[in-house]
């Protein structure tokens, strides 16, 4: 603090008593002083503007920062007035749907008060449906043992005609049945054949086939008008099996420079695989029909019920091979004068029709069967499956080409007997035993394009009966291809080595249909596994 100069107290007597009376202002001092208060209070007026600067600065740090606060209060204030109108609106609404819930509620109770009267006089219908259901029930369990005791003498009738028919019968749905049938495709015996039988009404429905039947609508109509459940069964298996496409299969028989016997041909026809009571036959040769051979062949293929038809050169056409030419007018009788001369190009016995002779060559003989013939006494281009047992070399040329090729003991060239009797010339006691012994795997027998070539030993000795005789697998020509492994090797015998072996030994050599030779290990064992049970092996 600036020190304040104090003036003394003036002696104003003493000063007035001096002869020349002076005071001393001390201007200097004073001077001095008054230069201290003003500077005083130019320091005061500077403190005094800075803190008024400083005041004023904070004041608008502050007016400032209390408007952003009253902006941002008013921007609060304005949201929360946007947010009460809007709660006021959700209240608005809220007080409307509690009208209106109320209103359900009222409703509800009205109709909760109006269910628990109807369930009241449910309750009495159901008491009243009990009542009517015990009733059914019992009238059920009779009808039930009703149809019980019918189905105990039904079942059997059943599964006798599922086992002659090859054929399943089960319900299916609401008074539908479903007959599944098996064993009608030659090539898949497992394909399945089904329909399904409507019985709801008066009136048998058949809704779906598989695979489609023509004939169908006249077979329904049939059962609709007959009411013969298993006679429909039957004949529309029948119906699929006509639907099914030809399968043809031939057997080639060749009887050379042996001696002949009845019980090697029936031996040889033990080979013919899949044949049945319904089988087709066309039977062919090089010898000529007239000859006991075929003629009896041709006997005995009929006393066992097959359905043959004989068609052959009209005269020895043996060693002609492949030779093909169309059948001429026949100039000559044909051979044993069993046709007159000039008799035309083909012919047939008056008595039996189905015995035919072509004044061609053994090819020509087939084809006059298979496009001619078949038709005629078939009704169909060879539909059905078909055997052809052709003796003759010739039956290589045919397509398709034959499934077994058998060569056997010849027998001496003899004329059959007057065609209007039975055969009586000399055949052996055997000569009309029906070939019912053939039961093996159904056609087809082999791959496609493959053929069997079956060579017999000569039947001397003690192979004399079809029992002496056991089959071999061989092969035609001789390399150092691996076979399929039989009796311990991967080589297959010679085929005329096994013919020429002591005992009653049969070569069957798998061979391609086209080139003749031997087909592959695959090949031969798919032909070995499909005629299994049948095979022997050499010492």
């Amino acid at each position: 603090m600036a020190q304040v100069l104090r003036v003394p107290k003036l002696d104003l007597p003493t000063i007035l008593a001096a002869q020349n009376p002076q005071i001393d202002l001390r201007l200097e001092a004073y001077e001095a002083s008054t230069r201290n208060f003003l500077k005083a209070i130019s320091n005061y007026t500077q403190r005094a503007l800075t803190e008024i600067t400083n005041r004023k600065n904070a004041h608008v740090v502050e007016k400032k920062r209390v408007q952003e606060k009253i902006q941002q209060i008013e921007s609060e204030t304005n949201q929360c007035k946007v947010k009460e109108i809007e709660l006021i609106a959700v209240l608005d609404k809220e007080q409307e749907e509690k009208k209106e819930a109320e209103s359900s509620v009222a409703a509800f109770r009205r109709q909760l008060a109006s269910i628990k009267e109807k369930c009241a006089s449910v309750d009495v219908e159901i008491e009243q449906h009990r009542i009517i259901t015990a009733n059914l029930s019992r009238e059920r369990e009779r009808e039930q043992s009703i149809l019980g005791a019918h189905a105990s003498r039904t079942v059997p009738e059943l599964a006798h005609c599922e086992h002659v028919l090859q054929c399943a019968v089960e319900g299916i749905d609401k008074d539908k049945l479903l007959i599944q049938f098996s064993h009608i495709d030659p090539t898949d015996l497992n394909r399945e054949f089904s329909l399904v039988i409507d019985v709801s009404s008066r009136s048998y429905k058949v809704p779906t086939t598989t695979p489609f039947l023509p004939t169908l609508p006249i077979l329904l109509d049939e059962l609709n008008e007959n009411r013969d459940v298993y006679a429909f069964i039957k004949h529309v298996r029948q119906a699929f099996s006509s639907n099914q496409p030809t399968h043809l299969t031939f057997v080639a028989l060749s009887f050379q420079n042996m001696k002949y016997s009845w019980a090697s041909l029936l031996s040889i026809l033990s080979v013919v695989a899949g044949i049945n009571a319904t089988q087709k036959i066309i039977l062919a040769n090089d010898d000529g029909w007239a000859t006991s051979t075929i003629r009896a062949l041709y006997d005995s293929f009929n006393a066992a019920n097959f359905n043959v038809i004989l068609s052959a050169p009209a005269s020895d056409q043996s060693g002609t091979g492949s030779t093909s030419a169309i059948p001429t007018n026949r100039k000559t009788p044909c051979e044993f004068n069993s046709c007159p001369a000039n008799s035309g190009p083909e012919g047939f016995n008056a008595t039996d029709p189905r015995l035919n002779w072509v004044n061609s060559y053994p090819v020509d003989a087939v084809r006059w069967a298979t496009e001619t013939l078949a038709p005629q006494f078939w009704g169909m281009h060879l539909r059905s499956s078909l055997l052809v047992a052709l003796t003759s070399e010739a039956i290589w040329d045919i397509r398709p080409a034959p499934e077994v090729y058998l060569q056997a003991a010849r027998a001496d060239a003899k004329a059959s007997p007057p065609l209007t009797s039975q055969p009586t010339s000399p055949r052996g006691p055997q000569h009309h035993a029906p070939p019912q012994h053939l039961r093996v795997p159904a056609l087809p027998l082999l791959p496609p394009g493959v053929t069997l070539n079956v060579n017999y030993p000569a039947v001397t000795g003690g192979c004399t009966a079809v029992s002496d005789f056991k089959w071999v697998l061989t092969r035609l020509q001789v390399t150092n291809a691996v076979d399929v492994e039989t009796c311990g090797s991967n080589k297959l015998p010679k085929d005329q080595a096994v013919v020429e072996a002591d005992g009653c030994y049969i070569s069957v050599s798998v061979v391609n249909a086209t080139t003749k030779m031997d087909v592959d290990a695959a090949t031969q064992g798919a032909v070995y596994d499909r005629l299994s049970g049948m095979w022997s092996c050499i010492p």
